[in-house]
């Protein structure tokens, strides 16, 4: 990127004004910053423009911008900070070089690195949170291969791990010495050994188990054995070569050269640990999960690794279906599967993990055919059984979850429900424009959820007139815009700065309306009360510690912005030099910085079509508060601020006072650091409780048991034994509240359910049975994944099904669907519906069951299965378990295929192509590159197969609209 000049100087216009109005800069570009980054001290920030491959600097705030002389123009790719070294950042290329700063950007350094950095999608550095100087480089190593049928040259790419003990200063020096190998980067494996992702143990300052060298990988294996040799890397690549990466697949070329020729090798990837940086390690062994299937059994391989505050988190995929496990451990070496009790039905496809404390794990569990609904979980202390907190949470298909705590206070969260999840989770792609949503609030860290309350009046003055039933029920309740669906990036609730003060854009009624047709509310207690502040949808945000509000247009170009030092109840204008779109509002996370960063596209003017950053400074609208930021106590200037969601003015089971400015104070603040609350701890009350696991309450409130009571291990070996058993309530995790003699969580001595087994690996062993299953022919079985039911076909057309594992086997009568059925030729299994699959037979009848062979129904197919033996006969698409592909075909001789598509299972269907000898749904799990419904199809020109010449050139095909 470069700065527009004009006449050879900086083109940055300063607008001074009267008294408690803010001065305005103006700065242009040629292209889009597409990341800020802000250093501790909020003043110093850098911005990086990918368009150009140029970083940017500022030392006042964002006022005014400098290009980073040391980086080269159209180097830098990406920019990172460190997160626990307040002065040090990296910008890192596409190649090998790159430079770290350890002063704020004031001055660079340049250093090599063995490999170019991963391209999988997974940061390139991991840092230590205790030995800062500690740092993991992830690269990307390449090589040539031309095997198969594919016409190019592919380039097999996997990725590497390296490590630095001295943020790479012996790196700087050998580069400025002139080696450019970064040898002085250690690498962590030998390079056949390919990784997904490497990170420290001590990930967060939080955990702090395991040996300071402690590093987890996961390690990419093939599924067959454990060998992991690959190519040695080429020294110069072709230019038409396509990538195919071992761990992430992120091209059309890629899935056209997997999924067409098979020539992608089968792969899994595993968790291994060392201690000593990997000259020994081990493999990270899970067991066989709570219900002897999952974990290491489970087949899918190790899918995620993370350290989340003070827990690590695995989550581990079944080989046969989308179904995930989620593993916990708090000192990496003991794990435990966790318990997550689930509706019935519902599955663990997904996992988001949320922001969570030190004292629990928020996770939010995707569980809809069509992705749009989850359920909100809460672990205990230790992170292995989780609660309830919130069904049908509102999901993007990205995985982003509309819960988002309130920052600034303790314990508040705000979340987005999906209140026709009743029709959004039917899986129809379309539903998703359709879906209502309601917002609610929780003051306990997600125990309790209430909607949030609508405000008294309207722009116009007058009452909503909502009712403390319509408020309760949600029919009369604010509803606001939260993660999926905002304009600002980063925190969209609050601020550590400013506790209490909340922006929000939202709508009041029965449902939150599109973001064009909402308003703007504050709240300034926490999000218990709001207020009508600003017709239409803003952009928001805060600066000097909520001294400071800023609200623009987001609907069209504006020539002003507004903003408010008052707490909002007055709104002034600021005029800037041109007409421009503001795309976003951006200060520092803590909001303590006094300036507020306004970015977007000039649309008229001298500097029409250029990009700006203006930058809106409060810092001198008035003098400066009297605080002292080590012992903030209210005055004349400052209030004390308490949130008081129950009365009792304690949350979480304490009492904490905020001192923050007076709405009509005439000073700003200029704070360095957050001001720290007061905190007391309160007596406990039922506000501090919530209910165990697999407990849930009644309609009086009360916790009542709604599955199997969890039994202690070592207890209840015997018959007739008692132990201590939950009461069902549990004190919330976080509340730190004074324990009585009233509490609720004391143990109850209960008798035991049933004897317990010795020990989980050495279970007491009854009598060894079996069943047999005479049949006609030779057997197909097919297992539904995660259940008991299985359905066999045999070659003498049998079709038996049962629900037992095998120990009893009914043969299906298709003839009571229809008596001109005919007998099974044909057994197809979903691959992405568990519950589904698919019968044809001699008579060219398609019938499906969606109850795992229980029932079948017919389905009318446009043609008969083609005769030319090409298989399968039926594909399955990733974005919707209705819509199929089926490969029909004409009369022989002169006979051809013809391939049809359905949206609705069948119902209806469309030709797509004629004389393919393949044809699959383009989007899978991993690849999503082409519209949902995309069709990729081999084949000749007009003509079969068997009419072609030998040497005839294959032709690849792709349908975006079948």
């Amino acid at each position: 990127m470069r700065l527009a000049r004009v006449a050879g100087t900086l083109a940055l216009a300063v607008v001074a004004w009267a008294r408690d109005t803010p001065i305005v800069h103006h700065t242009y570009f040629e292209s889009s910053l597409n990341k800020l980054l802000y250093f501790k001290n909020p003043a110093t920030l850098l911005g990086l423009d990918r368009t150009s491959g140029t970083v940017h600097r500022s030392s006042d705030y964002g006022a005014k911008w400098t290009a980073i002389s040391d980086i080269p123009s159209g180097k830098a790719s990406r920019l990172y900070a460190h997160p626990f070294e307040p002065k040090m950042a990296f910008v890192l290329t596409e190649d090998t070089e790159h430079w770290v700063t350890r002063n704020e950007g004031a001055t660079w350094e340049q250093f090599s690195t063995p490999l170019a950095p991963t391209t999988s999608g997974e940061r390139a550095i991991s840092f230590h949170a205790h030995r800062t100087r500690w740092m993991l480089f992830t690269g990307e190593r390449c090589t040539e291969e031309t095997a198969g049928w594919w016409p190019f040259p592919r380039l097999v790419c996997h990725d590497e791990a390296f490590y630095t003990k001295d943020g790479f200063e012996q790196a700087v020096r050998d580069h400025k010495a002139g080696d450019r190998t970064g040898t002085a980067i250690t690498a962590l494996m030998d390079k056949s050994r390919a990784v997904a992702k490497c990170i420290w143990a001590r990930h967060t300052l939080e955990f702090q188990e395991m040996a300071e060298e402690a590093i987890f990988c996961l390690e990419i294996v093939p599924l067959d054995n454990d060998k992991r040799t690959l190519s040695e890397p080429v020294k110069q690549s072709a230019t038409n070569a396509t990538k195919v990466h071992y761990a992430h697949r992120r091209s059309l070329s890629d899935d056209l050269a997997g999924m067409l020729d098979g020539l992608a090798k089968p792969k899994t990837e595993r968790l291994i640990v060392s201690e000593d940086f990997f000259a020994t390690h081990r493999v990270v062994s899970f067991g066989s999960g709570n219900d002897g299937r999952g974990g290491d059994r489970a087949g899918g391989g190790v899918v995620a690794i993370s350290v989340v505050k003070n827990f690590l988190l695995a989550a581990i995929g079944h080989a046969h279906s989308d179904e995930m496990d989620l593993f916990v451990s708090q000192d990496g070496h003991e794990w435990a599967e966790s318990h997550v009790p689930l509706p019935p039905g519902a599955r663990e496809d997904a996992y988001t993990v949320l922001e969570s404390t030190k004292y629990a794990v928020f996770i939010d569990v995707e569980s809809s055919a069509s992705n749009v609904a989850g359920s909100l979980y809460r672990s205990n202390s230790n992170g292995t059984y989780y609660t309830m907190s919130l069904e049908h949470t509102h999901r993007a298909r990205d995985g982003a979850v509309d819960v988002e705590r309130v920052h600034g206070v303790t314990g508040v969260v705000i979340a987005n429900q999906v209140s026709n999840w009743d029709n959004a989770q039917k899986g129809d792609i379309l539903g998703r424009h359709d879906i209502k949503l309601r917002s609610r609030i929780s003051f306990d860290d997600g125990a309790t959820w209430r909607y949030l309350r609508a405000p008294a009046k309207d722009a116009d003055g007058q009452k909503y007139a909502c009712s403390d039933s319509q408020w309760e029920s949600g029919e009369c309740a604010l509803h606001v815009h939260s993660v999926t669906s905002t304009r600002t990036p980063g925190r969209v609730f609050g601020a550590r700065a400013a506790p209490g003060i909340v922006l929000a854009v939202g709508s009041v009624g029965a449902q939150l309306l599109e973001w064009r047709d909402c308003d703007t509310f504050l709240s300034r207690d926490g999000g218990l009360t709001w207020t009508f502040v600003l017709k239409g949808a803003h952009h928001v945000q805060m600066a000097d510690s909520g001294t400071a509000l800023v609200a623009v247009s987001d609907l069209d170009a504006v020539s002003e912005m507004q903003y408010s030092v008052d707490g909002g109840l007055k709104w002034q204008t600021v005029a800037l030099e041109t007409t421009i779109r503001v795309t976003s509002l951006v200060v520092d996370d803590d909001g303590l910085s006094p300036v507020v960063l306004a970015a977007g596209s000039v649309r008229s003017g001298t500097h029409a079509h250029a990009q700006a950053v203006i930058a809106l400074d409060f810092g001198a609208v008035y003098k400066q508060c009297v605080v002292d930021a080590n012992d903030p106590k209210p005055n004349s200037e400052m209030e004390k601020f308490v949130l008081d969601a129950h009365d009792t003015g304690c949350v979480m089971g304490h009492r904490a006072e905020y001192v923050r400015r007076k709405p009509d104070a005439k000073c700003v603040l200029r704070l360095d650091r957050v001001l720290e609350p007061q905190l007391t701890d309160c007596a406990c009350t039922d506000h501090d409780f919530e209910c165990d696991y697999n407990y849930d309450r009644d309609s009086s409130g009360k916790c009542q048991l709604e599955g199997s009571m969890v039994v202690p291990k070592g207890q209840c070996r015997n018959k007739g034994d008692r132990f201590m058993a939950s009461s069902g309530y549990r004190r919330i995790p976080g509340d730190t509240c004074t324990p009585t003699s009233r509490d609720p969580d004391a143990p109850i001595e209960r008798p035991c359910p049933q004897a317990q087994p010795d020990t989980p690996s050495s279970p007491k062993l009854g009598p060894v049975t079996h069943h047999t299953l005479r049949v006609k022919g030779e057997p197909r079985l097919m297992v539904f994944p995660n259940s008991t039911d299985y359905l066999l076909m045999t070659s003498e057309q049998q079709l038996f099904r049962t629900d037992s594992e095998g120990t009893k086997w009914i043969e299906i009568d298709l003839a009571t669907v229809d008596s001109k059925i005919g007998r099974p030729v044909y057994l197809a299994e979903h691959k992405y519906d568990t519950h589904r699959a698919f019968v044809y037979t001699d008579r060219d009848v398609l019938l499906f069951t969606k109850d795992r062979g229980a029932t079948w129904t017919r389905i009318n197919v446009p043609a008969k299965a083609n005769a030319l033996h090409i298989r399968p006969l039926l594909d399955f698409s990733a974005e919707d378990p209705d819509w199929l592909l089926f490969v029909g075909g004409t009369e022989c001789p002169n006979c051809h295929t013809e391939i049809y598509a359905s949206r609705d299972n069948g119902s209806h269907w469309n030709r797509v192509t004629t004389h393919a000898t393949k044809c699959l749904f383009a989007r899978t799990l991993e690849f999503h590159t082409l519209p949902p419904a995309s069709v990729v199809c081999t084949g000749y020109d007009g003509k079969s197969e068997q009419d072609q010449p030998h040497d005839s050139p294959i032709e690849v095909r792709v349908f975006t609209e079948p």
